[in-house]
């Protein structure tokens, strides 16, 4: 069994009995699985949408991100219709000033962005584990779908 890092606005792929890990913050972790075929991908969004239609790297941004994530997983023998998420971070890493935190808040927006879109894509999210202050540690089983979460300073949890 292998565990296969993701960083910052990168999208990958694993089949069991490897493994996904990253670690977030402000950043949404957006995982989706095929229990049946034993594949799940992973992307560490760092912003809800980019500058423009295509950008060079779409694991960055929610909006380019979930379709290219979806792409992968069935070229990876995973199945549209039983696609299932889970999603973590989204966390306030940054103090802001009172009636700004809608705007300045960027894991709060991206964690929204994320929810609108796989509701767009008619993917349930099956649970999340988002917002809070503290950044987060994720490893996602493919096996599964079993995504332990660790925020930074607390104990594990299974989602």
């Amino acid at each position: 069994m292998g565990i296969i890092s993701v960083r910052m606005g990168e999208i990958r792929a694993a089949a069991a009995p490897d493994q996904l890990q990253t670690v977030l913050g402000s950043c949404v972790g957006l995982a989706l699985f095929d229990r049946q075929a034993g594949v799940a991908g992973l992307a560490h969004i760092m912003l809800p949408d980019a500058d423009r239609a295509e950008p060079p790297q779409p694991g960055k941004f929610a909006a380019s991100a979930l379709p290219a994530l979806i792409a992968l997983l069935v070229r990876g023998g995973a199945a549209r219709g039983r696609l299932q998420a889970k999603i973590a971070g989204g966390a306030a890493m940054f103090k802001t000033r009172p009636g700004c935190e809608a705007l300045l808040d960027i894991g709060l927006r991206n964690t929204r962005r994320v929810k609108e879109l796989l509701k767009a894509e008619g993917i349930t999210v099956l649970a999340e584990h988002c917002g809070g202050g503290k950044g987060r540690k994720i490893l996602l089983d493919p096996a599964t779908g079993l995504m332990t979460v660790e925020v930074m300073g607390l104990e594990k949890e299974e989602l």
